[in-house]
This record gives C-alpha cells, sequence and structure tokens, in this order.
C-alpha cells in the first residue's frame, strides 16, 4: 500500500520519471520539546535518538516529495534497540524567497 501511495504522490507532483532532484545524506536526532526540561519534570524518551539516512527530493512547481530512509542508533520510545526508519512527506511550497 506504502508503494502506491507513493507512486500516486510521485504522478500527480510530475514525477513520473522517478529521478530525484536531489539526494542527501543526513545524520540527525528527533525529539519532543516537551519530553524535556524545563517544560516538563519526569523526562520521557520519545524520540529517535541519533540517526543516519538518505533523503531524496523531488520538486515539480509547487509541490514536493520527501522520502527518506534511516537507521536509528539508539532506538525509539524508551527502548535502546536500533531500528530501520521509513519517511514520507508530500508538501505543497507555500512561500519561498
Amino acid at each position: 500500500m506504502r508503494t502506491v501511495i507513493f507512486c500516486c504522490l510521485a504522478l500527480i507532483a510530475g514525477c513520473a520519471t522517478l529521478e530525484p532532484n536531489a539526494v542527501r545524506a543526513f545524520v540527525g536526532h528527533e525529539s519532543h520539546a516537551t519530553q524535556h526540561e524545563p517544560f516538563t519534570s519526569h523526562t520521557t524518551n520519545y524520540g529517535r535518538g541519533a540517526e543516519v539516512g538518505i533523503i531524496t527530493h523531488w520538486q515539480r512547481g509547487l509541490m514536493s516529495i520527501d522520502l527518506s530512509e534511516s537507521y536509528s542508533l539508539q532506538g525509539t520510545d524508551g527502548g535502546h534497540v536500533p531500528r530501520e526508519v521509513f519517511e514520507l512527506k508530500a508538501g505543497w511550497e507555500v512561500w519561498h524567497q
């Protein structure tokens, strides 16, 4: 199902050739501001910690698609088991300089 949705979004965005406009390697960290001091007195571990991965980016006019495949080095939801993370984002550019 994930592949069908991705292909439909790619066709709508005019990315039928599936050749991305950009490919980026990244190192990142994802967490929630409310899981850290001073926003709470009892911290939690809902973020993904450190992760490394690849992002492919398609842009056609105002519509964009970002597909990333990464590896979380510290696990998620309080666990300490590293895991793979897939993420797909479709966007509409509302402003740029």
